[in-house]
């Protein structure tokens, strides 16, 4: 189920669940951010990266061909993430 706060560009998607992540280990392997004094805490690139590919989308799969290769080939959880 996703919630939706906003308009497009302004939008904010809340998810309750996504394709191939198991809620226990990405709240383990979350990474937060600061946004005006609040911690926020967001996916892992590796959870991103999971729920990609996990989607059986066409549109994931085409964009696939620009966002799989920016990703670094070995994850660095300790750098939060930049890529959405």
């Amino acid at each position: 189920m996703c919630f939706l706060i906003g308009v497009a560009p302004r939008r904010i998607d809340f998810f309750t669940k996504i394709d191939g992540v198991d809620f226990g280990e990405a709240y383990e392997d979350k990474e937060e951010i600061e946004l005006e004094g609040l911690m926020i805490p967001i996916l892992s690139k590796r959870h991103l990266i999971q729920n990609k590919e996990a989607t059986g989308r066409e549109k994931e799969d085409q964009l696939k061909i620009w966002w799989r290769p920016l990703m670094p080939k070995e994850i660095d959880e300790d750098e939060p993430c930049r890529y959405w």
